[in-house]
C-alpha cells in the first residue's frame, strides 16, 4: 500500500513518471530475503522456503493452459535472480495462488492430504455437541443389506435427552474458479448426491427401521429409550445453495447448509429443547431465502486523483446477514 502511494504522488512532481510501470515492484530475490529476514527475525531457511513456494518461475507457465480463473502470485521469478511483485497480488487472498502453485507441482502430496478432509468435518460436527447429553459415532458407517452397501453416513450424533439423531453427508468442494462450465457441473453433483443420500437413506430406514438403524450406529440407548426421530444434514465446505447455478435439491427429509451456515445456526439455537428439530427447520427456512444485495461503492482518493470501486464489496439487508 506504501508502494502504491509512492506511484500515485510521484507524477505530481515528476510528470514524466508512468503510474502502470512504476506499480511493478521488481529486484533481486536475494535483497527481498533480507530484508524479510531483517524485519522478522525468522530463520533465512524458513523464509527461502516460503519465498520459493509463494513464487511463480518460468518452469510453471505450462500448467497454466486452459485456466481461466485469473492467477495472481505473489511473486513471479524472471529465470536470473529478479522477481517481480505484483501490486495486484494484494486484492486476491494470496494463499489461493500459493495453495494452487504446491498442487501444482505436488500432486500426490496433495492426494494425501486431501484423504482426511472428511475426518477434519467430522471432527468439526461434534465439536459442536459436546458434554454428556450427546453421544457420536467414530469414523464413517455404512448402510447395508445383506452384502450389499446401500450407502453411508458420514457423522452422526444422538440427542440422548429427546432420543432425536442426527446424520450427516459431508461434502468439500473448492470453488476457486471461474469457469462457469466447471461450477455448474460442481453444483449439479453437490446437489444430485446430497439427494441421492437422503433417498437412499430414508428407503433403507423404511425397510430396516430404527432399530436396525441404532445396531448399524453401534450407538448405546438408555434402557426403555428408542430413537425418536431421525434428521438429515447435507454440510458443505464452501457453497451449499445452488439455485444461482440452475440446481436445488429437491428431498424434503434433508436440510443442506454449508459449513459456516451450519456453525452459526447451531450457536444460535443454543441448548434448546429439541436441538435437531429446531436445526433442521431453521436450515430448510434459510434454503429458500433470497439475499437481497446492493453494491457498496468505495473511492481511495490521492491528492486530486481517485479510484472508485464499484462492486467490490456488497452491503446486505439488515436481518439477512445470517443466511449468508
Amino acid at each position: 500500500m506504501k508502494h502504491i502511494r509512492f506511484s500515485m504522488l510521484a507524477p505530481k512532481k515528476f510528470p514524466q513518471v508512468s503510474v502502470p510501470q512504476s506499480l511493478t515492484i521488481w529486484g533481486p530475490l536475494e535483497v527481498l530475503e533480507d530484508s524479510i529476514v531483517s524485519y522478522a527475525n525468522i530463520d533465512r531457511s524458513l523464509v527461502r522456503s516460503g519465498l520459493d513456494a509463494a513464487t511463480f518461475r518460468p518452469e510453471d507457465t505450462f500448467h497454466l493452459d486452459g485456466i481461466t480463473t485469473p492467477f495472481v502470485p505473489l511473486l513471479i521469478s524472471l529465470g536470473n535472480g529478479l522477481v517481480l511483485r505484483p501490486v495486484s497480488s494484494i486484492m486476491e487472498n494470496p494463499f489461493l495462488s500459493i495453495l494452487a502453485l504446491d498442487k501444482w507441482r505436488n500432486p500426490k502430496a496433495w492426494g494425501e492430504v486431501y484423504r482426511y478432509r472428511e475426518e477434519w468435518m467430522r471432527s468439526g460436527i461434534y465439536g459442536l455437541f459436546q458434554g454428556t447429553r450427546y453421544r457420536t459415532v467414530d469414523g464413517n458407517i455404512k448402510l447395508r443389506e445383506g452384502n450389499s452397501i446401500v450407502t453411508d453416513i458420514d457423522a452422526a450424533v444422538l440427542d440422548t435427552v429427546t432420543g432425536e439423531l442426527a446424520l450427516f453427508q459431508i461434502k468439500w468442494q473448492d470453488y476457486y474458479t471461474n469457469d462457469v462450465r466447471e461450477l455448474r457441473s460442481r453444483a449439479a453433483n453437490l446437489t444430485k448426491e446430497l439427494d441421492e443420500w437422503a433417498e437412499k437413506v430414508q428407503a433403507w430406514l423404511e425397510r430396516q427401521g430404527k432399530n436396525a438403524l441404532t445396531r448399524a450406529l453401534r450407538l448405546r440407548l438408555n434402557r426403555g429409550t428408542s430413537i425418536s426421530g431421525v434428521y438429515l444434514f447435507g454440510i458443505s465446505r464452501s457453497f451449499a445453495r445452488m439455485r444461482g447455478f440452475g440446481f436445488t435439491t429437491k428431498h424434503e427429509r434433508l436440510a443442506v447448509a454449508n459449513w459456516p451456515l451450519f456453525v452459526r445456526t447451531r450457536y444460535r439455537i443454543g441448548p434448546a429443547s429439541r436441538v435437531f428439530n429446531e436445526l433442521f427447520d431453521t436450515l430448510r427456512m434459510r434454503m429458500d431465502e433470497t439475499v437481497m444485495s446492493q453494491p457498496l461503492p468505495f473511492t481511495i482518493t490521492v491528492g486530486k486523483e481517485s479510484v472508485r470501486f464499484e462492486d467490490l464489496w456488497n452491503v446486505f439487508d439488515a436481518g439477512e446477514e445470517e443466511s449468508l
